[in-house]
C-alpha cells in the first residue's frame, strides 16, 4: 500500500482527486496551505509533484474530519532497520489514548525523511496526548535511542482536516 501527498490550492487538489472515487483521501489545512493525502495500491501518484511513501505499518481508518500531525524524521542509512522496528511496534502508547483515530508509518520512496501520521478527533485530544504521562514516558524511552537515527533535526507539522460535504 502506498501513500501520496502534495500541496496546492484546495480547488485544484479536489479536481485532481475527484476523478478517483475509490480513493481514501484527506484535504488538510495548515494556515493558508492545503495538503492532499491519499492511499492506494498504485505506486504511481495522481500528482505530478509531491511525495510518495510505502506504508510500513497502519492502524485505524482515515476519516474526513479531525486533526492530523505529521512527525517528519530524517533517518540515517545505517539506522533504518532499528528505526522501523521501533515505530512498527503495534502497541504504541498513543493507540490507546482518547481521541486517537489512525496511525501510519510512512517510508519515503525517495530520500530518508520518514513521516509518522497521527489522526486525532480534534486538536484537544492531540494536546491531551502531548501532556499525558504516557507521552512523557514514550518520549523518555525514545530520546535515549533516537538521536543516533537523526540525519537532521526532526519536525512536526499539524493540520486540520477540511471536511468534504460531498462524501
Amino acid at each position: 500500500m502506498y501513500a501520496h501527498m502534495t500541496t496546492g490550492t484546495l480547488n485544484f487538489l479536489q479536481t485532481l482527486i475527484s476523478k478517483e472515487a475509490d480513493l481514501t483521501y484527506l484535504f488538510m489545512q495548515q494556515g493558508l496551505n492545503t495538503t492532499a493525502y491519499y492511499e492506494s495500491q498504485n505506486k504511481k501518484s495522481l500528482f505530478s509533484t509531491g511525495r510518495t511513501y510505502d506504508i510500513l505499518f497502519q492502524t485505524g481508518h482515515l476519516i474526513d474530519k479531525g486533526y492530523v500531525t505529521l512527525d517528519n524524521i530524517p533517518v540515517t542509512e545505517d539506522s533504518i532497520k532499528n528505526f522501523e522496528m521501533q515505530f512498527k511496534d503495534n502497541n504504541l502508547p498513543a493507540f490507546s489514548m482518547p481521541g486517537f483515530i489512525a496511525y501510519r508509518l510512512l517510508k519515503p520512496l525517495k530520500g530518508n525523511m520518514y513521516t509518522i501520521l497521527y489522526l486525532w478527533e480534534s486538536k484537544r485530544y492531540y494536546k491531551y496526548w502531548k501532556e499525558s504521562d504516557e507521552y512523557k514516558a514514550f518520549l523518555k524511552k525514545t530520546e535515549t535511542r533516537l538521536p543516533a537515527y537523526f540525519a537532521n533535526r526532526p519536525f512536526t507539522q499539524t493540520y486540520t482536516i477540511i471536511e468534504d460535504e460531498d462524501k
